[in-house]
């Protein structure tokens, strides 16, 4: 169906002078002034920060100039006074300590604004105490009017409006601001539900939503309320196969390789009663299902493909009684995604020409929505999407498939928040929508995608047609890209034209049906399978979300027939086609799902080996970020970078195409939580994944890489090839793996990893077993002096949890190279044994010139002996304790052979004083004995 296009009113805004409470000097980007010394840090992608806020009012630098509002919202209704609603302006990536001074004033902070700003509530003092902050560029007023979608300003008469306020302020308090101010609350909250995942919490407050009618005269009043923080409309939202498996599975006809590998999302042990058994359960939103259809196992549920139904359309009126579907577009879904095919023959293994579904082994709960989706469009109903989808994950789905858009014309609304919002609190969760049918509404071409499928964490499918001979055509009436703020939606296509499935109101009927309705579920079948894939094939049963996302993703083949540079406005990464990931090959595929995730100015190390570089390496990065902001005209939040590093050197950078190949060299990508690489004949050996937190307001951010080629995945054992301390990966382990599994008298080899990577343990490390090494490089840093040390162990994670926790704990015979320990609340070492070596480590400083400090540098305990620190004939291994609480050495005990060549101990790497450490710089036991000879230099304190 069309719609009519209402155009937005770009206001003309006038510049003034900025009014504000602080000023500073000029903007300052990021830079590694974070990660200072000596060390050879890996390159950080370019990013070109202008200092601009980027709000939808207007876009403005605000130590230039500052936009004025139009005449009917005077300054003096707007929140000027001291105690009220602020912009914080950072004068760069938001690091850690800098979030942690922020909240340390009290001041509530709500949102994320780009670039590198907070919306906060502050009081006078609050106010005073940011700006004495050095880190902070600028502070002023949240006006009235940034508060406003710029569209509203050209209406008259009554308005329906998504009124977005302060969590922390109760309800009834806001409500009774609005009615004051001219409004009628419609709708509001109800209690807040449950997540099962905390994201920082404390640091920024939640928010709440109202649906509200107010005549546009008092559009001023409404919005000077400081309890508000944006104003927009809310848009209808409407309903947007025997050919879609082989083209999603193969993309060669009749082929099924998927289902002849028995993964129908099914899983080993599935279960037709109430009590699911292994099979993936999906949650489908639409208009009903049909269940006298033979292909649904009907009527009563549960059943063998009905798991249960709510009908949320007959809580906002719709007539539509509990399973029937008069409309029969969410029968025609629900037979797309899970239909037996019973009906036409098939009960067979295989597709047989019949119409089942692409995941027919997997369960559907069903939401029920209404004929016109009533509960969607109902407006005394708060925060739809996060209702439905909260209602799914408690059901047990994991996948949520939801064939219909708004015509928001690429905008980033109240939609798209509620989604992104959901999965950012609960990542385990996907919601998978259709892009819309909007293309060509108004002679629109592009900017076309329908909300929410303009949301970042969601998968938006577009549609192609449907033949064996046009299968990378795009349909005419596919919704494209990209979104209001440059992102790249679609993110994959499907068959969308003319699928047949399950005709609603037979029991044994199909029709051809054609939209992006109809190729998201095809997208949401596959992503059962995918998880079928991953649980029972993989051993890995609860991805997050994103690492099916770029698992989808990274399946996708490019259509040339639609051509662009990847990840292209129309056609997104591709066409889904999952023989390109899911195959009996277990080295084809690698993955990694980092769960603990990344702050502002940390990175994570993936190291594969190449066998064979006639097949592309292709590598998609994929995270679930923060929700965005309707104020914003920029949505990303966190800022993550892939950085995929050749064996001869040559850096690629994630969405730097060429058509479907990434070329060399570029900037970083600050628009897209989504990056790939593709490389068409990757050269045999090393390739090293760098993800680069450029920056994280709201974090720390977890993530998921999935990636292909012809992987040599035997690595020796006892070689560390990642530095994710919790990711769940494959092809290679983490050190934590190494020290858990390498046998007693191994060598764990640290040398695949790049010089300066850093590993952050989240628990306490296992000690190295008995005769064990561990060793990684050793570079040059000044001449005649103690080399630097390749791989760091930060422990600033463990000291709340684990405060005795050491960096590493020896054991006899152990010998440890190239690395350095810092921020551990235990020691940086700590020895208990004979026979050891430590050479070119550095304990207290992981730079060489700031202090990371931790209890003692190295504790010796009592009974050690034969340990020797350094080495008498290279000064470049010797090791620099410099920077710790305590002792830089407490030797506790111990024999008359624990020597000492070449160690700089209270020093800097350079040689240079100021890196003392808290106590002696020896601290010697009554009757132990320690051997100093060549080289030391030693500060007592």
């Amino acid at each position: 169906m069309l719609y009519k296009f209402i155009a937005a009113i770009v206001c003309a805004v006038l510049l003034a002078l900025p009014v504000s409470s602080s000023y500073s000097q000029d903007y300052l980007p990021a830079s590694n002034s974070a990660r200072p010394g000596p060390q050879n840090l890996p390159t950080e992608p370019e990013h070109k920060p202008s200092g601009e806020l980027k709000l939808r009012f207007a876009t403005f630098d605000p130590l230039v100039k500052t936009p004025v509002g139009p005449s009917d919202f005077n300054p003096k209704v707007a929140a000027t006074s001291q105690d009220g609603l602020y912009i914080v302006q950072l004068k760069g990536p938001v690091l850690q300590e800098w979030r942690e001074s922020l909240t340390a004033t009290g001041a509530a902070f709500y949102q994320y604004l780009p670039d590198f700003a907070f919306l906060a509530k502050l009081t006078a003092s609050q106010l005073k105490a940011i700006n004495a902050l050095p880190f902070v560029r600028w502070v002023g007023p949240f006006y009235a009017y940034y508060k406003l979608d710029p569209a509203l300003l050209a209406k008259n008469g009554k308005l329906e409006l998504e009124v977005v306020a302060a969590g922390d302020e109760p309800a009834s308090a806001v409500a009774s601001a609005i009615t004051n101010a001219g409004g009628a609350v419609k709708a509001g909250p109800k209690t807040t539900r449950a997540t099962p995942t905390a994201r920082q919490p404390g640091a920024l407050r939640s928010l709440q939503s109202l649906k509200v009618e107010i005549d546009r005269k008092d559009l001023p009043r409404l919005a000077a309320l400081d309890s508000v923080v944006a104003l927009t409309e809310r848009p209808v939202v409407t309903p947007d196969n025997n050919t879609a498996a082989w083209i999603s599975q193969s993309s060669q006809p009749n082929q099924y390789p998927i289902w002849s590998m028995d993964l129908t999302g099914a899983g080993p042990a599935p279960s037709s009663g109430g009590t699911p058994g292994s099979e993936q359960i999906i949650a489908i939103a639409d208009t009903g299902v049909y269940l006298q259809h033979q292909d649904f196992q009907g009527p009563a549920y549960p059943n063998a493909t009905i798991l249960g139904l709510t009908n949320w359309g007959a809580l906002s009126g719709s007539a539509e009684s509990s399973g029937s579907d008069s409309r029969g577009h969410g029968t025609h879904v629900a037979g797309t995604l899970a239909g037996s095919g019973a009906a036409s023959g098939g009960e067979t293994p295989y597709n047989n020409g019949s119409y089942k579904g692409i995941a027919f082994g997997s369960r559907l709960y069903v939401q029920q929505l209404g004929y016109n989706l009533d509960y969607l469009n109902d407006p005394n109903v708060v925060d739809p999407i996060g209702n439905l989808m909260s209602e799914a994950r408690s059901k047990g789905a994991r996948l949520q498939n939801n064939s219909w858009s708004a015509p928001d014309y690429g905008a980033y609304d109240a939609y798209s928040y509620e989604a992104d919002n959901y999965m950012w609190n609960n990542p385990d969760v996907l919601g998978v929508w259709a892009a819309g049918n909007f293309n060509n509404t108004n002679g629109l071409t592009s900017k076309t995608v329908g909300a929410p499928g303009t949301a970042k964490n969601i998968l938006a499918v577009g549609a192609s047609e449907n033949t064996s001979t046009n299968i990378d055509t795009l349909a005419s009436f596919s919704g494209r890209g990209p979104t209001q703020d440059g992102r790249a939606k679609p993110d994959v296509i499907a068959p969308g034209e003319c699928l047949t499935s399950v005709q609603s109101g037979t029991t044994s009927g199909y029709i051809c049906m054609s939209g992006t309705s109809m190729a998201t579920p095809v997208v949401t079948g596959s992503a059962a399978l995918v998880r079928d894939w991953f649980a029972n094939r993989l051993n890995y049963t609860n991805p997050q979300a994103a690492l099916v996302k770029a698992t989808l993703i990274n399946s996708t083949d490019y259509m040339a027939a639609v051509g662009g540079n990847l990840p292209d406005p129309n056609q997104g990464w591709g066409r889904i086609d999952l023989a390109n990931v899911i195959n009996n090959n277990p080295s084809g595929f690698v993955y990694a799902d980092n769960t603990t995730g990344l702050q502002t100015n940390e990175d994570a190390y993936y190291v594969y080996q190449v066998a064979d570089s006639n097949k592309p390496l292709k590598i998609t990065l994929a995270w679930t970020d923060p929700p965005g902001s309707t104020n914003a005209t920029s949505e990303l939040v966190n800022n993550l970078d892939l950085v995929v590093t050749a064996p001869d050197n040559t850096r690629y950078l994630g969405n730097n195409f060429n058509g479907q190949y990434s070329q060399p060299g570029g900037a970083g990508d600050s628009v897209n939580n989504v990056e790939g690489v593709t490389v068409q004949n990757p050269s045999a050996g090393l390739w090293k994944v760098r993800v680069y937190a450029y920056n994280v307001p709201s974090g720390p951010q977890p993530f998921a890489i999935a990636a292909q080629a012809d992987f040599n995945c035997n690595i020796p054992a006892g070689y560390v090839t990642n530095t994710t301390d919790n990711s769940v990966a494959s092809c290679g382990s983490s050190l934590r793996q190494a020290l858990q599994s390498s046998p007693a008298g191994q060598t764990i080899n640290l040398t695949q990893l790049p010089s300066g990577a850093t590993i952050y343990p989240q628990t306490p490390l296992p000690a190295l077993k008995q005769d064990s090494t561990l060793t990684g490089n050793c570079n040059s840093v000044y001449a005649g002096k103690p080399g630097q040390p390749a791989v760091r162990l930060n422990g600033k994670y463990l000291a709340s949890s684990y405060p005795q926790a050491d960096g590493l704990a020896l054991t006899s015979g152990n010998t440890v190279q190239g690395v350095a320990t810092g921020n551990f609340p235990g020691n940086g070492f700590t020895i208990n044994g004979t026979n050891i070596n430590l050479t070119c480590t550095w304990s207290g400083t992981l730079n060489g010139i700031n202090p990371a400090p931790n209890n003692q540098g190295v504790e010796v305990l009592a009974g050690s002996d034969s340990i020797t620190f350094g080495n008498s004939s290279d000064v470049l291994k010797g090791n620099i304790i410099s920077g710790n609480r305590q002792a830089g050495f407490k030797i506790s005990g111990g024999g008359p052979n624990i020597l000492f060549y070449n160690n700089y101990i209270g020093y800097k790497a350079d040689g240079s004083t100021g890196l003392k450490n808290g106590g002696n710089g020896l601290k010697v036991a009554q009757g132990a004995a320690i051997k100093l000879r060549q080289g030391n230099k030693i500060s007592s304190r």
